[in-house]
């Protein structure tokens, strides 16, 4: 069976998206996105490119092993519907003036796909997959990352709704998560980077710099200045 490998790595100044298909003759794609266009404009190819990690998924088989790279960013470059593509941009914009949180937005941004909050591991069942999270949310809410999608979704529909009228966002249409748990049986996700990561390595280091430390908490999103008057 082939083995396929999907994920948009990050160099700062650029986002590729790669897929690879390793099968008897290989085969590896390569696409170049403008950062600063992407997250801007969320530029439309991405709907396009969603939609083939999409098709490609559901020619998964149950002899294929799937690895599944789920990175900060992930819910900006993972976009289908063609409707969810289309209401990204308003919701992101819209949110950003409310002060909620981001697990808040992620919830909103599960029921607007079918890609996220598990919407990936039910396009690839019934293959194996093994989901590789780089984690960039604080407190190990790793089902947040990318908005899920090789996680079961604890939330549903009704909680998007609550949570646009709390911010009085406008109308979103809206769908549910997977929630069967047939599609989730074959599915491990193994944290590989988290905020805990950083913490415990800050800490290391002015240990050995001979400074008395310890970590308060890693569930802060605020700024500093917030932090301390709190």
């Amino acid at each position: 069976a082939d083995q396929f490998f999907a994920g948009f790595v990050d160099f700062g100044d650029r986002i590729e998206f790669v897929s690879l298909v390793f099968n008897f003759f290989g085969f590896i794609q390569l696409l170049h996105l403008d950062r600063s266009r992407l997250f801007r404009n969320f530029d439309g190819r991405l709907c396009k490119i969603s939609h083939d990690i999409l098709i490609m998924s559901q020619e998964a088989t149950a002899e294929d092993l799937v690895l599944v790279v789920v990175s900060g960013g992930g819910s900006a470059l993972l976009c289908w519907p063609e409707t969810e593509c289309k209401q990204s941009k308003t919701l992101y914009e819209t949110f950003l003036k409310t002060g909620g949180s981001i697990n808040e937005l992620n919830i909103i941004r599960k029921h607007i796909s079918l890609l996220k909050g598990g919407g990936l591991a039910k396009a690839l069942y019934p293959a194996t997959v093994v989901g590789l999270i780089f984690s960039d949310i604080p407190g190990g809410h790793y089902d947040m990352i990318a908005s899920g999608p090789t996680y079961k979704d604890s939330s549903t529909r009704e909680d998007a709704v609550k949570l646009i009228n709390k911010y009085n966002l406008g109308h979103f249409d809206l769908l549910e998560t997977p929630k069967e748990d047939k599609f989730f049986e074959k599915v491990q996700n193994i944290p590989l980077v988290s905020n805990n990561t950083a913490l415990s390595a800050m800490k290391t280091a002015a240990e050995k710099l001979g400074y008395k430390t310890k970590i308060l908490t890693d569930q802060n999103y605020d700024d500093a200045k917030t932090i301390i008057s709190k």
